[in-house]
């Protein structure tokens, strides 16, 4: 039986001092500046998180036009990441265009699985998007990472997501480095945890990589997984 692999996976997140991943005045700048310096071959997202995205900093989606069907062409010379989008629910249909057409991402990948809408398949399809199904209803990542690896060469990912998939992949034990930025705020009520869905019942152990003091008063944390199942 042939082995399975996976890519290095770092969790890439800016937070408050009580963790939260939102509702405080984030330095965008500094957080993509940050990741940038990993130079990872892919960048993972969840749709939700995507969409949000998209939200914040679109005012109005435009449509589609004829170039957004068409596959990007890039050399093996492109350091820019591909970005791999989790969407079994077909969530961005109709604006996943937007993330082709930004300049930092080479091409999307989308995860979906075998229940994902037919239609949104299609939409893909249409468009010529690679898609990887992999699970019945939610996504098998122990299949697609291997398959990212194996199939697209990526042999870094890094995760810039919400507390759901972060806290799922770091209980599953696919997390091999935590990077934080911690900025210079307490959000209180409004919190929303950088791992809120985590339900490992045993203890993380984590071993400090490196500390430094940021601009504007952000810190920059980078720890290695040390125990993982």
């Amino acid at each position: 039986m042939r082995k399975m692999n996976k890519p290095k996976i770092i969790m890439h997140n800016t937070v408050s001092l009580d963790l939260s991943i939102k509702n405080f005045d984030c330095d965008i700048g500094l957080h993509y500046q940050v990741a940038g310096n990993y130079q990872a071959d892919a960048h993972l997202i969840g749709s939700i998180t995507a969409k949000t995205g998209l939200q914040m900093f679109s005012e109005k989606i435009p449509p589609e036009n004829e170039s957004d069907f068409i596959k990007p062409c890039y050399g093996k010379d492109d350091k820019r990441p591909l970005w791999v989008i989790i969407d079994t629910k077909g969530l961005l249909k109709g604006i996943i265009h937007m993330y082709r057409r930004f300049e930092y991402c080479k091409d999307v990948i989308v995860l979906i699985s075998n229940k994902s809408p037919v239609e949104y398949i299609k939409y893909l399809k249409d468009r010529n998007y690679e898609y990887i199904i992999s699970g019945e209803d939610n996504i098998d990542f122990s299949k697609a990472f291997d398959i990212l690896y194996s199939k697209y060469d990526i042999k870094t990912l890094l995760t810039d997501t919400g507390g759901t998939l972060n806290s799922v992949l770091l209980e599953k034990g696919f997390i091999d480095e935590i990077s934080i930025i911690l900025a210079p705020y307490i959000v209180g009520d409004s919190s929303i945890n950088l791992l809120k869905s985590l339900k490992s019942k045993e203890t993380i152990n984590l071993e400090l990589k490196k500390v430094e003091v940021l601009e504007n008063n952000y810190v920059f944390l980078r720890y290695k997984v040390i125990t993982k199942k």
